[in-house]
């Protein structure tokens, strides 16, 4: 290994140390996945997943049968009687829920944790031959944002990781049979994160639209147990699935982006836009708006790049690093879900060794974007408003409390417009050599 290998490499060792480590405190709580665990349990005992009293009951009956402190039980209530997964994700959840809550809490805890570490360990492997200090450093990074994930248990882990190994497998064209099953198994868990990266290769066309299409027959073929056994147990799972996501976004429920001016906090924990313009008006039809004007002209400008301008691996790259921050502005997303950055890295990694004049900017601001998105970056300054007695009075009180208390998801407009504009701009450097071929 070559001084800068060994540099990146002990750069991300450190982070994953740190991940490891810390992220084993708090595995107690695992909100997010007690409700997949007690979702497939559910269906397991042939009961119906989305109705929320028969969700609930099953939960306290089993918490009634071991030992748990009370915040938790009470505090989890809420959240595990409202299941809002698609029945898709039963394929990797059912699995875990054969086993006690005891001991399949600590498996997918495992399972979590190398998944993460997978991700960020290829990532650094993929490109560490280039720039292997920016590669470990950035990886590692993202590890020591991570350490929280585990104690959440949600699933988007595991799809940061699929999405990561089918990117690496497809762009290298090497074990195209697991990256398009990875790729697949992605969509199935979690289309709002792995689609984007899906609808890449769709619209690149050619060999890359071959793989898209591969992987939705893939797709279709894994979805359909889960959907004819949910149907089988719960006939009207479509409606019941659509209700509960609905009343998970009303006011002061958890999936609420509305800042609470009554305690002067944030949108807590949240990376979507919608957070960033509720504060200016509570009426989710204005800031759905907003988010919608706001992200509609960076996706149609990726997706006429990706149509009319020609395929490359270094484009793709570039291509993934814009799409990867666009994915979580639009719709509901969480900090876990930002793990997704992961895919910007070899971008970053691209321009590091270009000695691009746009070097420094990438990695800072992909830096940022890290940095903000970790759980608890976004707790702590969403309670900055509360802590500084900043009202919500005033246009220039509100502006404040978003630069404050809820930045990321302005970092992250500003790295999917900076990514988006170097992937806009590639195609005209590319020599016609690269575009005849």
């Amino acid at each position: 290994m070559t001084r800068g290998e060994k540099d990146g490499l002990i750069f991300l060792l450190l982070g994953s140390l740190v991940f490891v480590i810390l992220g084993m405190l708090g595995t107690d709580s695992m909100g997010d996945y007690r409700s997949l665990y007690y979702g497939a349990r559910c269906l397991l005992e042939h009961r119906d997943p989305y109705n929320k009293s028969v969700l609930l009951e099953l939960y306290q009956e089993d918490a009634g049968n071991r030992a748990m402190p009370d915040p938790i039980v009470h505090g989890a209530e809420r959240m595990i009687s409202t299941y809002v997964n698609f029945p898709t994700a039963f394929l990797l959840t059912l699995p875990f829920s054969i086993f006690s809550w005891q001991t399949s809490h600590y498996l997918w805890m495992v399972l979590i944790d190398t998944s993460l570490l997978f991700a960020a360990g290829m990532v650094w492997r993929f490109e560490g031959n280039v720039s292997p200090v920016v590669a470990g450093s950035l990886s590692g990074l993202v590890l020591l944002s991570s350490i929280s994930v585990p104690a959440f248990g949600n699933v988007s882990a595991i799809v940061v990781t699929l999405c990561v190994i089918a990117s690496c497998c497809l762009l290298r064209d090497r074990y195209v049979a697991v990256g398009i099953f990875c790729l697949a198994c992605g969509l199935i868990l979690k289309p709002q994160d792995a689609g984007f990266v899906w609808a890449f290769f769709l619209l690149a066309g050619g060999l890359q639209r071959k793989r898209a299409l591969q992987t939705l027959a893939v797709f279709v073929l894994l979805s359909l147990p889960g959907v004819l056994l949910t149907t089988a147990v719960a006939p009207h799972w479509p409606w019941e699935m659509l209700a509960n996501q609905a009343e998970s976004t009303l006011a002061g429920n958890f999936n609420d982006p509305r800042p609470n001016a009554a305690s002067g906090t944030t949108g807590l924990m949240f990376v979507n836009l919608q957070s960033v313009f509720s504060v200016f008006t509570r009426d989710p039809r204005l800031y759905n708006l907003a988010t919608a004007l706001a992200c509609a002209p960076l996706f149609l400008a990726w997706i006429y790049a990706t149509i009319h301008r020609p395929f490359t691996p270094q484009r793709a790259w570039l291509a993934l690093a814009a799409i990867a921050p666009l994915t979580l502005l639009p719709v509901y997303h969480r900090p876990h879900d930002a793990k997704l950055l992961l895919l910007v890295i070899p971008a970053c990694v691209q321009l590091w060794a270009q000695r691009s004049r746009l070097r420094w900017a990438a990695v800072a601001l992909t830096s940022a974007c890290i940095l903000l998105t970790a759980e608890f970056s976004a707790t702590h300054l969403g309670h900055l408003p509360r802590d500084l007695h900043i009202p919500f009075d005033t246009f220039a009180d509100q502006l404040l409390i978003v630069l404050l208390g809820q930045p990321a998801p302005i970092f992250l407009l500003a790295a999917a417009s900076f990514f988006g504009w170097l992937y806009l701009r590639s195609a005209r450097d590319l020599p016609q050599t690269a575009k005849a071929a």
